[in-house]
């Protein structure tokens, strides 16, 4: 939960894709 991953959309990305990874 670090604030640079919600820094940056490609990094959100990719930390929501981790968590949305068996959601999705």
């Amino acid at each position: 939960m670090d604030p640079i991953h919600f820094t940056s959309p490609a990094r959100n990305k990719v930390g929501l894709s981790h968590i949305h990874t068996r959601e999705d």
